[in-house]
């Protein structure tokens, strides 16, 4: 996550110039990406666990991709998901890191009740997965 810090910021920075999201937002919107780039490294490492082949791992991102960019509201937003399947969206964590984002840059407005519950969520997904990850690997020496 130290490497990916800049473009962070960079991101922000142009949020702040273009969409001029407040400082407080921007900040929010820092610890948003970077939570959810943390997921997403958590989650790779563990699914890299589960696969002793690269070609293996190759059907993963087939499958995780879709559940994670296309099927969420990270392009869209949340309202145009149908009623009756709108829940379905919050089964991915990329949901409520839009949604966290979507607030922080004033595209959204939740409730504070609702924006502390999706970051706790949002907290709970990534340690979840970084301790899944950490606990099925095994380091060796080579």
């Amino acid at each position: 996550i130290v490497y990916s810090i800049p473009t962070l910021i960079v991101l922000v920075i142009i949020n702040i110039i273009y969409v001029k999201t407040s400082i407080i937002g921007a900040i929010f919107l820092f610890l948003d990406m970077a939570t959810i780039f943390a997921f997403a490294i958590s989650l790779g490492f563990f699914l890299s666990t589960l696969s002793s082949d690269i070609v293996q791992s190759w059907a993963f991102s087939g499958l995780v991709s879709p559940l994670l960019t296309t099927i969420p509201p990270v392009y869209y937003p949340l309202s145009y998901i149908p009623l009756p399947f709108r829940y379905l969206a919050f089964i991915s964590p990329t949901t409520y890191a839009t949604l966290i984002a979507q607030n922080s840059a004033g595209f959204a407005h939740l409730s504070e009740s609702t924006l502390i519950m999706y970051w706790l969520i949002l907290i709970a997904i990534t340690l979840i997965f970084a301790y899944l990850a950490m606990r099925r690997s095994r380091w060796r020496d080579v």
